[in-house]
């Protein structure tokens, strides 16, 4: 079942520090192989002791021997791990998470400082969406207007020659001035695109400034936890623990507890008054106490905040791109100022 040369066995070994830890793990393993090795020899000698029983079914047999193979070679290569280190190691990347995670929530997390920028950026859409609507319609007011007046005095120059009818005209004009709705509405737009425009710019500077608080935000968190994954690989290095390695060990362990179960109900079996075998060699085993579980750092991207307030891309981004580009005049941009640190608060290193 089980195809590994000598060499392969050897490569799967996690080769251990020179410690009191690493000597008490090699006694483990010695331990290992010496009671895989019984089991293989007890489970032959039953099945030689009872022949009756382990012929009486051609699978029986075939399954008896099978799960003896597989303990030959269980022993003959053992992969273990420090558990005490990967539960350190573990430990130490929960820590990285939670800072992590704690850095994301609340009132001045990322999350928060994101909301706010998406907020300031859809007022800042709808403010200069409705300055561009009152500067349209103020626009029209004027054109209307001035276009008005100029129609009355021209028919005033016309009627230069005849005072009568330029005295009418200039009647006309004079009520047109005091009543005309377009005058009003001229009066009403002017101070109401003055405002507009005022408030707009304030909402642009809001929008650039909460901008530079969650993009420093999201960069010292992701600092945070490159530092961590930095320490992490470091400390993975020195114990010898690999994902590789914590993979094939917990194949390993699964595979040696399976083999010895198995085996283990073939000698209770064989050795019962019946002497029959039961289907030991598809006995479902629950391995699930056996996992070796191995979380990675939290991901940290921060593609988002690549491009900032000022540059091309993103003024391209937040400005170039809107429907109101073109009609709206924008303020002077504010950039973002540096405000990440020297050295960054220590994080919670990985331990092992």
């Amino acid at each position: 079942m089980y195809e590994l040369c000598q060499e392969c066995a050897v490569q799967s070994l996690l080769q251990l520090q020179q410690s009191e830890a690493a000597l008490q793990q090699l006694s483990t393993e010695s331990g290992l192989r010496r009671r895989l090795a019984a089991l293989s020899s007890d489970l032959l000698e039953a099945v030689r002791r009872y022949p009756s029983a382990a012929l009486s079914s051609n699978k029986t047999l075939e399954a008896a021997r099978a799960l003896q193979e597989d303990l030959d070679v269980l022993q003959g290569y053992v992969v273990l791990v420090d558990v005490a280190a990967v539960e350190k190691l573990r430990s130490g990347i929960a820590q990285c998470n939670a800072a992590a995670k704690g850095a994301y929530e609340g009132q001045n997390g990322v999350n928060s400082l994101e909301s706010a920028m998406r907020n300031a950026e859809e007022r800042h859409d709808a403010c200069r969406s409705d300055q561009v609507r009152v500067q349209t319609q103020t626009h029209k007011s004027y054109y209307k207007y001035y276009y008005r007046s100029y129609r009355y005095h021209w028919h005033v120059w016309r009627s230069r020659r005849r005072p009568r009818r330029r005295w009418g005209v200039w009647r006309r004009w004079a009520r047109w001035r005091r009543g005309y709705k377009s005058q009003a509405s001229l009066l009403a737009f002017a101070p109401a695109a003055s405002d507009a425009n005022a408030s707009c710019d304030d909402i642009q500077h809001e929008l650039e400034l909460s901008f530079c608080d969650f993009r420093q935000s999201l960069t010292r968190a992701c600092l945070e936890l490159d530092i961590c994954r930095s320490q992490l690989t470091s400390r993975m290095t020195e114990v010898g623990v690999s994902q590789e390695l914590l993979k094939r060990a917990e194949v390993w362990r699964k595979q040696a507890f399976t083999a010895e179960t198995r085996a283990q109900c073939f000698l209770d079996s064989l050795s019962s008054a019946t002497g029959e075998a039961v289907n030991c060699g598809n006995l479902a085993v629950d391995t699930s106490h056996l996992d070796l579980p191995f979380p990675g750092l939290m991901a940290c991207n921060k593609s988002a905040v690549e491009a900032y307030p000022c540059g091309p891309a993103w003024v391209r981004q937040y400005y170039g791109k809107k429907p109101w580009k073109g009609s709206a005049v924008l303020a002077t941009c504010t950039p973002c100022q540096v405000k990440l640190p020297d050295a960054l608060s220590e994080s919670p290193a990985p331990q092992g």
